[in-house]
């Protein structure tokens, strides 16, 4: 499911994705709806003030904030399992996540591992029913490989 407040992003989204996956994108009427049965869980909205509260979520669940300030701080502070992909990168940004680090909250030995560390198998990703809260803010090669991957799409609707 995806929901948006703004306007009709989110049925543009729905309508330009949905002729390349044949898993189903649906319009959700509000955020916590969306989140209702979710096991995943990306943010990535502009501006966000924090709105995404524990309790929306199942017992278990992945969370990738490319927009951590969707969240609120106890939101952060339930996951099981803290991976960033460079914890000092990420404690130099103006996000909820490094103002958690910046107040003591959250301390370098609460970071389960980094996501360089989960990618190659040195750290285990999910090993159960485990809250995941993945901070990803700093890695411009992850911004260029969603560029190229939304390009090659476009390119095949253009195509189309």
């Amino acid at each position: 499911q995806i929901f948006d407040p703004v306007g009709n992003r989110a049925r543009a989204i729905v309508e330009a994705v949905s002729p390349f996956t044949d898993v189903p994108i649906e319009l959700a009427p509000s955020a916590r709806h969306c989140l209702a049965d979710a096991n995943v869980v990306i943010a990535a909205t502009t501006g966000a003030k924090a709105y995404i509260e524990p309790d929306w979520l199942n017992d278990s669940w992945l969370i990738v904030a490319l927009s951590s300030d969707d969240f609120v701080p106890e939101t952060i502070l339930s996951a099981d399992k803290l991976i960033c992909d460079d914890f000092v990168q990420n404690g130099q940004e103006n996000m909820l996540f490094s103002r958690l680090v910046k107040s003591g909250a959250i301390g370098r030995d609460r970071i389960y591992g980094d996501l360089g560390q989960v990618v190659s198998g040195r750290v285990a990703g999910r090993e159960d029913r485990e809250r995941i809260f993945v901070n990803p803010t700093g890695m411009a090669i992850q911004d260029l490989a969603i560029a190229a991957r939304v390009c090659a799409i476009e390119g095949r609707a253009n195509a189309a």
